[in-house]
C-alpha cells in the first residue's frame, strides 16, 4: 500500500472517530425599541435539510429576562407552517450565513405565556415579534450576533486521537517539525467541520413580505 493511501485511510478513520453531533449556538438580539433584547442559546441538527438549512430543535435564554420556555414545533419542517394561533408564519430554520433565519424565522414561548416569531430581513437586520393573548404585541428590529459553542471535551479528545495515530503513522521525514504537524492537525479540523457549514443555499425561499397572517 503506497504511503499516500495509507495516509488517506488513516484520516478517514481519524475523522470518522468524531460522530456527527448537534450544533449549538448562541446569540444576542439587541435593539433601540421593546423588545429590547433578547438571549437565545439553541440547538440545531447536525445534517441540512430539503431548503440547505439545519432543523432549530431546541431553545432557551430570555427575551428582556422572561425566560424562554420551549420552541413551538413546525409540522411542516422545513417548509413554512403557521402558529396554532394563526398570527404567524414561521419554518424553524437555521442557515449557515447571514441571515442566519430567513424570512419565516423560528417561534418560541416565554415563561410569561407570550409567542415571539423572531426572523432576519436581511444580513444585518433582525425582527422579533410578539403576541399574547391571541392578539400581536410589542415589536422591534435590531441586529443579532451569534457564534458557535465550543465542542465538548469528549469530541476534542476523541479527535485528537485520531490525528495523532495518523502524525504516528507518517513518515518521520513529513511529520517531523511543529508547523508542519500544527498544519496537519488545522486542516484535519477544517475537513471535520466541511458537512456542518456549506457554502450556499440550495433553496432557500425567503419570503420578504410581512411574518403575520393578517388574522
Amino acid at each position: 500500500m503506497s504511503k499516500f493511501v495509507f495516509l488517506a485511510a488513516a484520516s478517514a478513520v481519524a475523522l470518522g472517530a468524531v460522530p456527527a453531533q448537534a450544533g449549538h449556538f448562541f446569540g444576542t438580539y439587541t435593539s433601540s425599541s421593546q423588545p429590547f433584547s433578547a438571549h437565545l442559546n439553541f440547538t440545531t441538527s447536525s445534517t441540512v435539510n430539503g431548503l440547505g438549512a439545519y432543523d432549530v430543535l431546541s431553545i432557551t435564554g430570555d427575551v428582556d429576562g422572561d425566560a424562554i420556555t420551549g420552541l413551538i414545533t413546525n409540522p411542516a419542517q422545513p417548509n413554512q407552517g403557521t402558529s396554532p394561533d394563526g398570527l404567524f408564519y414561521f419554518d424553524n430554520d437555521f442557515y449557515a450565513v447571514a441571515p442566519v433565519f430567513d424570512g419565516n424565522g423560528i417561534l418560541f414561548t416565554t415563561a410569561s405565556g407570550t409567542e415571539y416569531n423572531f426572523w432576519g430581513n436581511n444580513p444585518t437586520s433582525y425582527t422579533l415579534y410578539s403576541a399574547n393573548a391571541g392578539g400581536y404585541g410589542l415589536n422591534s428590529e435590531g441586529t443579532f450576533d451569534v457564534s458557535e459553542a465550543v465542542p465538548e471535551a469528549a469530541s476534542w479528545v476523541m479527535m485528537l486521537a485520531g490525528f495523532g495515530a495518523v502524525g504516528g503513522a507518517l513518515p518521520l521525514s513529513f511529520a517531523a517539525g511543529p508547523k508542519r504537524a500544527f498544519l496537519c492537525l488545522h486542516a484535519g479540523r477544517l475537513l471535520s467541520r466541511i458537512d456542518r457549514f456549506p457554502v450556499g443555499r440550495s433553496a432557500r425561499g425567503d419570503v420578504r413580505h410581512s411574518r403575520r397572517t393578517g388574522h
